[in-house]
């Protein structure tokens, strides 16, 4: 090749890509006649360079060039890969390289692991991760001064060499090609001649033009199928040849514009269009404008208000969420603050929760016969949720029935334990205080709470529930809400404090009664006077129930089985005392023998007045005492045995 005089300080300082390289690029393209792989044409750069008897380089040139490999290395957020630099994990490093045939390739890995090396001349071994999944070593923090590295660095010629132009091309991309690949690689995408694509190159003038509006149609398509679509069937759409030109053009078009996104291998893409905030796409994928005037949008809309919104609605600024029911922003009705006081007055005239089907009814006179009537459905419950506690009101609703409540109206709560005098150094609560036993049940199916996440999609999963009265249930009127209960109720919605359900007993005069589903922020449970109303008057502690589901929504029916009528002698606590007594009663339901409460069970269930004053303040002596008058001795060991259910009367009576 003749006298060479480039040196290391020019391929790491001087080198750059000048207007008349990018001339010489464009002719050979096009001599060639097929897109060429950017590490083959910068191998002709290089060549020229060697070859070049005057590198006479302007200093405008030298600028582009550095400014265009500058630009190419910060949009693509990617440093050049030197032996002696250091690299942290998470860094993307450009490194170009030869594969077993010798051919070269490029591209940017990103360092996914780092460990320090045993060799003397340089610190660190990464690993690089490339797009297409595959990994590949390098060395960093190499100490170029140390005689090791002689070989593999520093390469610098300034003599007379004999070997051919390919192995001294070769031996420049070994040693600089990282360096110089942003150079060429910065230039090319700034040319409007050239058209990169997955480390090729093309000329622009080799690419067909694509029909007007193209691209607008492969946005509307991408946008109905909402996922990435691959080239070929792209093209198929436009009714486009599927050659490698048509490849070529439509996708340097989609890189171009905005709209469009790419999405797997780089040679192999397939494109996706993110959907604009004005368009929906429907599960049948229809594209709905929320630009449309509202009436004809409403038209379109109205008979999707019933099904659940496909997920991508969730995050549209332009769709309104309440209970799992939704509509376009746009949509909304015109209620004014007077028409919201209105509400406000008529909830605090009402005696507990009214649904919204009867405020629309009663205050604006709007009824199902109107043509907007969802619409200002969601409108007036949507309203009120955001002015909630401005307001004064609260959401009782439960799934798909929607009602509302002025908060003054909330209905009284059962009686909860209060301690006893004497009772205030205990080390733990009484039982109950801050959690009803019947949400404790006697089993891990009961136990098992549900989590606070509510599923705006719940649907029942059986007919009927089945459940055992504890103490604490029947005196109080209480039932739990766990997952039993939870296969045909539906939960509490994020945030709400209670809903209004209506039970029906066919033993209970005046119809349907009030059973709020309420929440500590912790459990949930069912409560009701009129509950409690029904367990004293014909159940006892021990009873079985069951509720089912009915036909109208939030209406369940509570019932027992009625058996023949057999007097039994039960424990019960008394008002004003603080010890049980053992009554006779006449049971005529189903109970479970496990948890009724007999006389035969509890004998010694009196005795509990001879703990003194001292030990009723100690939690360990109280616990002692129950087991020993519940549980069964092991005299071997001298200890006591007791299972849950007859411990129950511990904790479960309101003075127990």
């Amino acid at each position: 090749m003749g006298k060479v005089t480039l040196d290391r300080d020019f391929w790491t300082r001087s080198f750059a890509v000048t207007s008349g390289d990018l001339d010489r690029v464009h002719a050979s393209l096009k001599r060639m006649g097929k897109p060429q792989t950017v590490m083959t044409l910068l191998a002709e750069v290089v060549q020229h360079k060697l070859e070049a008897s005057s590198l006479d380089i302007s200093a405008e040139q030298r600028t582009a060039s550095l400014a265009a490999a500058h630009r190419l290395l910060e949009q693509e957020n990617v440093q050049v890969y030197r032996q002696s630099g250091d690299y942290g994990v998470g860094q993307r490093l450009l490194v170009a390289w030869t594969d077993a045939s010798g051919k070269w390739h490029y591209g940017a890995g990103k360092v996914v692991q780092r460990r320090p090396a045993s060799e003397p001349h340089y610190r660190w071994v990464l690993t690089l991760q490339f797009p297409d999944g595959s990994n590949r070593s390098y060395i960093a923090g190499a100490d170029l001064r140390h005689p090791n590295a002689r070989h593999w660095t520093l390469f610098s010629v300034a003599a007379e060499i004999e070997t051919s132009p390919h192995a001294m091309v070769d031996e420049v991309l070994r040693l600089y090609g990282s360096d110089l690949l942003p150079h060429l690689l910065g230039r090319l995408d700034a040319d409007d001649r050239f058209v990169l694509w997955a480390g090729y190159c093309w000329l622009s003038e080799a690419l067909p033009a694509l029909p007007h509006h193209a691209l607008d149609r492969a946005a509307r398509f991408l946008w109905k199928q909402g996922q990435p679509v691959t080239l070929d069937k792209l093209l198929t759409h436009l009714r486009q040849p599927t050659d490698e030109p048509h490849r070529w053009a439509l996708n340097a078009a989609l890189a171009r514009d905005p709209r469009f996104a790419p999405s797997g291998p780089e040679m192999w893409p397939a494109w996706a269009a993110p959907l604009p905030e004005n368009l929906l796409r429907t599960a049948e994928g229809e594209l709905l404008d929320l630009e449309m005037p509202a009436r004809k949008l409403w038209i379109q809309i109205r008979e999707l208000l019933h099904q659940p919104p496909p997920k991508e609605w969730l995050d549209n600024p332009n769709v309104l969420h309440f209970g799992g029911r939704w509509l376009p922003k746009k949509l909304l009705m015109p209620l004014e603050e007077k028409h919201l006081r209105q509400v406000q007055q008529f909830l605090s005239q009402s005696t507990g929760g009214v649904s919204d089907v009867d405020i629309l009814r009663e205050v604006f006179g709007i009824t199902t016969d109107d043509d907007d009537y969802d619409r200002w459905r969601f409108t007036l419950s949507y309203l009120l949720h955001q002015r909630a506690d401005e307001l004064g009101v609260e959401f009782v609703g439960s799934g798909q029935r929607w009602s509302w409540a002025s908060r003054s109206a909330t209905p009284l709560k059962p009686e909860r334990h209060r301690r006893r005098r004497g009772t205030e150094r205990l080390e733990i609560p009484p039982a109950g205080s801050s959690r009803p036993l019947s949400e404790q049940g006697r089993d891990e199916a009961v136990l098992e709470m549900p989590s606070g996440k509510v599923d705006p999609e719940w649907k029942p999963t059986a007919e009927t529930w089945e459940y055992v009265l504890t103490y604490y249930d029947w005196d109080h009127g209480i039932l739990p809400y766990n997952h039993e209960t939870r296969t045909i109720i539906p939960p509490l919605a994020a945030g709400q404090q209670r809903a209004e359900l209506r039970f029906v007993a066919e033993q209970m005069d005046g119809g349907p009664f009030p059973v709020h589903l309420c929440t500590d922020g912790r459990t949930a449970w069912l409560q009701s006077e009129q509950l409690k109303e029904f367990f004293v008057t014909h159940l006892v502690p021990g009873a079985r129930v069951y509720v089912d589901r009915t036909e109208t929504m939030l209406l369940y029916k509570i019932r027992y089985r009625q058996t023949r009528p057999l007097p039994r002698r039960v424990l019960f606590f008394t008002d004003g005392r603080t010890r049980p007594e053992i009554r006779e009663v006449e049971i005529s339901c189903e109970v479970d023998e496990d948890m009724l409460l007999a006389e035969g069970r509890f004998t010694n269930v009196e005795a509990l007045s001879r703990l003194d004053l001292i030990n009723r303040r100690t939690a360990p002596k109280v616990l002692a005492r129950v087991f020993e008058l519940v549980g069964e001795k092991d005299l071997t060991r001298g200890t006591y045995h007791a299972n849950v259910t007859h411990t129950l009367i511990a904790g479960c009576g309101p003075r127990g």
